[in-house]
């Protein structure tokens, strides 16, 4: 029993596998809220501002 069972699971697994009947979360990229892309556009600001006083701080030495 357990044999035959260990063989039919493997079977439905590989077909699921080969055809999935849904969408694979991490295969589909994530929808991103326009508050996530607010805060990445902030992150970057913040991001190009410490390198601007890094480069300025770099020059006056």
């Amino acid at each position: 029993m357990h044999a035959m069972r260990k063989d039919i699971m493997d079977s439905i697994k590989s077909m699921v596998e080969e055809n999935p009947p849904f969408p694979i979360l991490h295969d589909v990229p994530k929808h991103r809220t326009s508050i996530e892309i607010a805060q990445d556009k902030k992150r970057a600001t913040l991001e190009q501002k410490k390198q601007a006083e890094q480069a300025a701080d770099t020059t006056e030495e």
